[in-house]
């Protein structure tokens, strides 16, 4: 990501590292993450784990089947596929409907309101995202098996007053960027899917 600033900003170094942190990295990231997730793979893009995933199919059908019951089937996919999950990606949302699945009394089934662990399904972790495109979808696979990252560059921020008219105009841009491969070696160890869509009371 690129930013703008006045060139005084150069002055206050607090405030540069608060823009750099709180911003530029942030966004860093988010971008990161989508590349991670969902990259096509042309020019500098990464090729990224869902569109090379496997399309969830069960192996049987549950009875009453909820979301929840797709995840797990998720994991015997890839259990018969010899690459047991070791996690679960889902959007925020799908994760808060989730956490807040109650019992027929009104007691939370899975809730962790104290937070005293982190968040698990089934066992596995949980990373939720704010990735628009993860709403009613999961991502469920080996990820410490299927898959590697290799950081070719940490995050690093340049700045310049030589870019375009920012000398004229008493203007700094700051840059902030890092280089990464991905490489999803066993395609097969991941399954995406969309959530069932709960039946209709009384259905």
């Amino acid at each position: 990501p690129m930013l703008k600033a006045a060139i005084q900003m150069l002055d206050d170094f607090a405030q540069i590292q608060s823009t750099v942190d709180a911003e530029m990295r942030y966004g860093l990231k988010y971008v990161e993450e989508q590349e991670i997730l969902f990259g096509d793979g042309t020019g500098v893009h990464l090729h990224g784990i869902v569109p090379q995933a496997s399309a969830f199919s069960a192996e049987f059908r549950v009875e009453q089947k909820k979301g929840i019951d797709d995840l797990r089937l998720a994991m015997l996919q890839a259990q018969l596929a010899r690459f047991p999950a070791s996690g679960h990606v889902l959007h925020f949302i799908d994760w808060a409907k989730i956490e807040l699945t109650k019992d027929t009394l009104g007691r939370y089934i899975l809730a962790n309101p104290s937070g005293l662990t982190g968040p698990t399904l089934w066992g596995l972790p949980v990373v939720a995202t704010e990735a628009a495109a993860f709403k009613g979808k999961f991502l469920t696979g080996a990820f410490n098996a299927g898959a590697q990252i290799f950081d070719r560059e940490d995050a690093n921020v340049v700045i310049s007053t030589e870019t375009a008219d920012d000398f004229e105009k008493n203007m700094i841009s700051i840059r902030c960027e890092e280089r990464l491969a991905l490489a999803v070696k066993r395609p097969e160890a991941f399954i995406y899917g969309s959530f069932t869509v709960p039946a209709p009371a009384g259905a």
